[in-house]
């Protein structure tokens, strides 16, 4: 869910004086990620088995942009996709993860918005594996690239 509008919108002025009156409460406690240890996360059922099936159809991804790349995926386990790039066989002589919470992330974004950039992904998301996993998402039932210069995809409700 987001809001749209200026900050001068009253509905947005509301929005954002109850998120101040939240975090003046003294049950507040500041978020320390480094000291909060978390389990792998696991890609979510139904994005599981599509990859799995897409992995078993053909287990190289084609990347976007304007230069094509392939990225094969080598493992698919509950907590990540194990890809192989000309990168990673250069500078550490095979796959690397990429953990199932980017997935999760990408998956969820692209189906609450109906859109997703790599640009996105990147920056909004934090998502530094954003190509691999667009490349991957774009090959999904119900997923489609957005024609245009800008890497995005579409979600077109139905999978």
């Amino acid at each position: 869910m987001s809001l749209r509008g200026s900050l001068e919108d009253e509905p947005i002025v509301k929005a954002w004086e109850w998120v101040n009156t939240l975090w003046a409460d003294e049950r507040v406690e500041r978020w320390m990620p480094q000291v909060i240890e978390l389990a792998e996360e696991e890609f979510e059922p139904e994005l599981f088995a599509a990859l799995h099936a897409e992995v078993e159809r053909d287990p190289v991804f084609m990347t976007l942009g304007g230069s094509p790349r392939k990225n094969r995926v080598v493992m698919l386990t509950r907590t990540a996709a194990y890809v192989e790039t000309e990168r990673s066989r250069a500078n550490v002589g095979g796959p690397q993860p990429i953990p199932a919470w980017m997935f999760n992330l990408a998956w969820d974004r692209l189906r609450t918005h109906r859109t997703l950039s790599n640009a996105e992904l990147l920056d909004e998301l934090r998502v530094h594996r954003s190509s691999a996993v667009c490349a991957v998402l774009a090959r999904l039932p119900g997923v489609e690239r957005v024609a245009g210069r800008t890497i995005t995809l579409r979600w077109q409700p139905g999978f």
